[in-house]
């Protein structure tokens, strides 16, 4: 994802492969192989992680069953 302003030293990178991510990260419903995650990077040293849970037991089961 390109920094649109060029005066920082911290970048966010998104969307990491669903199979990158513990199974509970919610996934991005229009290209379920990524996922609502993310890290926050400064001057190359990852600061935090973070991402959206799945949060209804119904998307766990599913996603569970999908991922065998």
């Amino acid at each position: 994802m390109p920094i649109k302003n060029g005066n920082t030293e911290f970048v966010f990178v998104t969307h990491y492969p669903s199979s990158k991510r513990p199974f509970y990260t919610m996934d991005d419903p229009s290209d379920p192989n990524v996922t609502f995650s993310f890290d926050l990077l400064f001057r190359n040293l990852e600061i935090t992680t973070g991402g959206q849970r799945l949060n209804k037991y119904e998307d766990y089961i599913a996603k569970m069953t999908r991922l065998g």
